[in-house]
């Protein structure tokens, strides 16, 4: 994992600039597993092999999408020009994090509890019930239990957290349902 230069690296680097380094350090990062993908499929050829996406491929689109999800408003970084699959890739994370916002935004629209208000359930009641799955937390343990409408029984996280929540929330307005189900 690449990380931002210290502050005392970037003289005096304000918090946008401090984001947009985070952008560039993650394109090179993706952009160096994409060569790494290059080289895998260069090399398979070369030995008359057919090679259809290498471990590199699939980290390196995973890389260009969450640079994509993190920066939402951003261009798309010029180390990804030349390869189609990252262009895509930054792009969809981009749709994904405005779709997730604007989920979050209309919640309590969906008749679903907003991210805070579940937390505190939680924490405060030891457990919650959202749409047909309900949310046990057991602190005893550190985990946080889901049962889903068909009684099947699963682990959601450790300690509940705020972010964990929102994202159980956003997978249930998008219909997604834990666990295995029967149809």
């Amino acid at each position: 994992m690449i990380t931002v230069p210290a502050d005392s690296d970037r003289s005096g680097a304000t918090l946008p600039d401090a984001h947009r380094w985070q952008l560039i350090l993650r394109a090179i990062e993706a952009r160096a597993v994409w060569a790494r993908h290059v080289v895998d499929e260069a090399t398979a050829r070369a030995r008359g092999h057919a090679c259809v996406g290498t471990g590199a491929f699939h980290r390196a689109v995973a890389l260009a999408c969450c640079a994509g999800a993190d920066h939402p408003d951003a261009d798309c970084p010029a180390l990804f020009s030349d390869a189609d699959p990252m262009v895509r890739a930054f792009a969809e994370g981009q749709a994904r994090t405005r779709e997730d916002a604007h989920i979050e935004a209309s919640l309590e629209d969906l008749c679903l509890p907003t991210p805070d208000a579940l937390l505190a359930e939680l924490l405060e009641q030891g457990s919650a019930s959202v749409q047909n799955t309900l949310l046990t937390w057991e602190p005893a343990l550190e985990v946080t239990w889901y049962t889903n409408a068909y009684g099947v029984d699963g682990a959601l996280c450790g300690t509940p957290d705020r972010e964990t929540m929102r994202a159980f929330l956003i997978d249930t307005a998008r219909g997604v349902e834990y666990g295995p189900i029967p149809h």
